[in-house]
């Protein structure tokens, strides 16, 4: 972790002290934008890098399948690392409306919905940003056409990722990857081993991956994609499922050992080495545990 500070560290400091904004702002791009001191415009890019490391963040989220639970401005690093999640969870079976946290009553934060509370978190930072267009030569139509281009920017750096989850080693097939996404919403299948089981087909008895339609699916990305060695390091062969991460906690609790902790954190030092394809640290829990499954602030 390379600082605490935050978008809404922005927030706090354009609303009690905004004599003191384009201090702050100096010293967090010294602090870890430092390429950009020199830099003609260093506002203007220091929100631009700020906006394409998040992107870069929230995107490989959706890579592994992880819904942060409570994405607010005051949990949003300005340096694009994971911080401060603490109603988080990732989820088995694909759902974009997955909710987890027990704060989170409305689907605020859902795994689905990480993208447009990132734009809007971008937006409450720019806001922060604007007493800098009273004092320098940055202007708020400035920081407005950056934001204007997040959408673009997030369907780049997101089917980039998908076509590397996929083996898809070409720059399109944006259509692809679209049918396959559908195909995940409509088969409700684990997000994690769909994408092991288009690697290595049967390694999982999953009724989805049975259909003639996933096979059909699966037929066109070999013709474009599936390639071994992009798929591998796109795609952990773990992760550390909430059921067993319960499991581990709660050997612990009622025995005081740590057997089922140590094994769970032999696979997950290394997720993307297969070490037992098809193993109990693969397999998703009972539909009902997802449904069911309630993550705290302090998970």
């Amino acid at each position: 972790m390379n600082s605490h500070i935050r978008y809404g560290t922005f927030q706090y400091v354009a609303s009690r002290a905004a004599d003191e904004l384009q201090r702050f702002t100096d010293y967090v791009i010294d602090r870890h934008y430092p390429q950009l001191t020199a830099a003609d415009r260093p506002y203007l890019d220091f929100f631009d890098a700020v906006m394409q490391s998040s992107i870069e963040m929230v995107v490989d989220w959706l890579r592994v399948g992880f819904v942060h639970g409570v994405m607010n401005t005051d949990n949003m690093s300005v340096d694009g690392e994971t911080f401060d999640y603490g109603p988080c969870a990732f989820i088995n079976y694909y759902d974009e409306d997955a909710v987890f946290s027990s704060i989170d009553k409305h689907g605020r934060y859902a795994f689905g919905n990480q993208r447009p509370i990132l734009r809007w978190n971008l937006e409450r930072l720019a806001e922060a940003l604007q007493p800098l267009c009273t004092r320098t030569a940055l202007t708020y139509d400035e920081l407005e056409s950056r934001l204007d281009e997040f959408d673009d920017r997030f369907d780049a750096q997101y089917y980039t990722m998908m076509r590397k989850k996929l083996g898809i080693t070409s720059d399109d097939e944006e259509a692809l990857v679209d049918e396959f996404l559908e195909w995940l919403r409509k088969s409700n299948a684990d997000y994690t081993n769909t994408f092991l089981e288009l690697e290595t087909p049967g390694t999982f008895d999953d009724p989805a991956f049975a259909t003639t339609e996933f096979e059909q699916l699966r037929e066109k990305l070999a013709a474009v994609g599936l390639d071994e060695e992009l798929m591998q390091e796109a795609n952990p062969r773990y992760i550390p499922r909430n059921y067993l991460v319960e499991q581990a906690l709660d050997e612990y609790l009622e025995t005081g050992t740590l057997s089922t902790f140590e094994r769970l954190l032999n696979v997950l030092e290394n997720p993307y080495i297969s070490k037992d394809m098809g193993s109990q640290f693969q397999q998703p829990p009972p539909r009902e545990f997802d449904t069911e499954y309630t993550t705290y602030c302090n998970t």
